[in-house]
């Protein structure tokens, strides 16, 4: 009786020594599998076939519903698409929840919160990033922008010094630079110092005189300053190489040069021309164009 209880004893331990290692062989598949998902959804999502990317990297979250990196993929999978930044927000923050150090996923965060005008917000996700991170560049060209939205133009200016200061420093050749250049010359005009504008603002064109928001933030200078015929020539610079689109760098703020080239047809009188600038203003979504087609343009 004794010399049976030992035996089953024995198989008993041996049973489970067996059910162990066939449990460390099925989470090592586990986890070979869901890497082999993640791939494919990455390999269907440089190839803009999202039904794909979609479907793997869920079938990859799935089988790890607690990491963070699988989250922050689909997140970026949504985030390409203006209809889903919503779906991108939730799994971003849900991969913050499980990976309060998740540095992508903070910086894309703060991003859709900046575009949703959820600035207060936004700027913690990016002033948690830059403590980390004190001569990223990136993090402080995204909080730059978030100011910029914000109408809080000289912290903007701040951020902007500052990445022109590490870019010279470092020698980054970062390639917002002429974005940097641009935008800070544009927030030194609407805070009335036209000065420093202008210098900054050529320094963009000096690099490159094919940018469309450079010659509008130079038409804008010169309108403010009462320049009104050179304004209108830099204005209709921009305007064609932006409707030319043969320029690298993408006008974020496009109805700005008709909303401004229709102030200054305005100032020479030419009200159906005038018209025609705010109606094309106001259809890339500018609502100062818009309230000055109700007021002024009527029919036309």
């Amino acid at each position: 009786m004794k010399k049976t209880k030992q035996y089953l004893l024995l198989v008993f331990i041996i049973s489970i020594s067996f059910a162990s290692k066939s449990q460390e062989i099925t989470s090592a598949e586990k986890d070979s599998l869901i890497d082999n998902y993640k791939k494919i959804a990455g390999q269907y999502f440089v190839k803009d076939s999202m039904q794909g990317a979609f479907y793997y990297i869920n079938k990859a979250i799935k089988l790890n519903p607690n990491s963070a990196i699988l989250y922050g993929n689909r997140g970026l999978f949504y985030y390409f698409n203006e209809k889903f930044k919503d779906s991108a927000l939730n799994d971003f923050n849900h991969a913050i929840q499980l990976d309060s150090a998740y540095t992508k996923a903070r910086s894309l965060r703060g991003e859709i919160l900046s575009k949703k005008n959820r600035f207060k917000e936004a700027l913690q996700d990016f002033d948690y990033l830059i403590k980390e991170d004190s001569t990223n560049i990136d993090f402080y060209f995204n909080r730059a922008l978030c100011f910029n939205r914000a109408k809080m133009y000289k912290e903007a200016i701040a951020d902007y010094l500052r990445i022109i200061h590490i870019d010279t420093k470092e020698m980054t050749a970062s390639e917002n630079i002429l974005f940097v250049y641009n935008n800070i010359g544009y927030a030194y005009v609407v805070i009335g110092d036209y000065k420093n504008g202008s210098l900054f603002i050529d320094r963009a064109l000096t690099a490159n005189p094919n940018l469309s928001f450079a010659w509008g933030a130079k038409g804008i200078l010169n309108y403010k300053q009462g320049f009104y015929v050179q304004s209108l020539k830099d204005l209709e610079k921009g305007i064609s190489l932006y409707e030319q689109a043969n320029n690298s760098f993408v006008n974020y703020e496009p109805d700005l040069l008709y909303y401004y080239k229709g102030l200054n047809l305005l100032k020479q009188h030419n009200k159906t021309e005038s018209c025609n600038s705010f109606r094309k203003s106001a259809q890339l979504g500018n609502k100062d164009a818009k309230e000055q087609m109700i007021k002024l343009c009527g029919n036309q």
